[in-house]
């Protein structure tokens, strides 16, 4: 048993490393005054009831680690539903990242000044592929509930929801897309001469200008043909040869009929769109094609040779 001192209940920072698979967001988290232990556990009150969950995770914010917990409220709609005997909907949410503007910097945000008085929800950045929210827009209110910090837009389960919104000191109301977190979560991957290959992960949907395709190259084998002439890491793949490949399953077609030993043209594109053409020489035999599968259970890989 460890004492701490919970100093406050704020949102996670949004300036996270890009080549983080899994970044949580959109969470209120508890901070402390001590660092508490770092194995798993739970926080409890003076008067021994649970209020919190401690989940260290390695994250880095200004080159320290963080050090956090999550309040059991989050949680505690789930855990509900479950002890009632009903299976909880997946949990979805907006495609967007989040952030809080207290009441005293509302204004310097564009918030009019005869409505401030509470603090604000801000979108600071949004997927690429969502069509809805702006950058810069304050949720208001999401139907009747008003909306002033993180977890009042916690337990969504509808495919959309109506939201009232101000944008340049306009208020608005749009009805707004949600995903499910099975968005988020990257259970494939391809290596192929060398170059990991999956479907772009989470933190990449808020730093490149579109999805070029549904595959990217996560990382390089150092001595494999893809190393040796020069495949880009962090790059789109959009075609073998003359066929366009727009996700895991057309490139597997493709390099099914690839000749051995004979050169092929592998084109790329950046986050930002530009192009770059590779002629490679695929080494079958040393480097082969093989596919990667989470589990069901998510305790492991499958792994099969293409």
């Amino acid at each position: 048993m460890v004492e701490a001192t919970v100093t406050q209940i704020a949102p996670l920072p949004n300036d996270y490393d890009t080549s983080l698979f899994h970044y949580p967001i959109h969470l209120e988290v508890l901070h402390f005054q001590d660092t508490c232990a770092s194995t798993p556990g739970v926080l409890l009150d003076d008067t021994g009831n649970v209020v919190g969950l401690w989940l260290p995770f390695p994250l880095f914010h200004d080159g320290k680690p963080i050090y956090v917990g999550i309040p059991v409220s989050m949680i505690k709609p789930v855990l509900e539903q479950l002890q009632q005997g009903f299976l909880p909907k997946e949990p979805r949410l907006l495609d967007v990242l989040l952030e809080t503007v207290s009441k005293n910097d509302a204004t310097s945000f564009g918030v009019p000044e005869g409505i401030t008085g509470r603090d604000y929800v801000r979108v600071a950045e949004v997927s690429c592929t969502h069509q809805a929210l702006e950058a810069g827009d304050f949720l208001l209110r999401h139907g009747s509930k008003s909306i002033s910090k993180l977890s009042d837009l916690y337990g969504l389960t509808q495919e959309r929801v109506n939201l009232s919104i101000m944008r340049a000191s306009i208020e608005m109301q749009l009805e707004v897309p949600t995903v499910t977190m099975a968005a988020y979560l990257v259970d494939r991957a391809v290596w192929f001469c060398g170059a990991q290959l999956e479907t772009p992960y989470p933190p990449l949907h808020f730093t490149t200008r579109k999805l070029y395709s549904r595959i990217w190259i996560s990382e390089i084998l150092p001595g494999s043909p893809a190393e040796m002439y020069g495949l880009p890491p962090s790059h789109f793949v959009t075609g073998v040869n003359d066929k366009l490949t727009e996700d895991l399953d057309s490139l597997i077609r493709e390099a099914a009929v690839l000749p051995e030993d004979q050169y092929c043209q592998i084109t790329c594109l950046s986050r930002v769109g530009v192009q770059t053409t590779v002629a490679l020489k695929p080494n079958m035999r040393d480097f082969k094609t093989v596919e990667l599968r989470k589990k069901e259970d998510c305790q492991g890989w499958l792994y099969r040779e293409l």
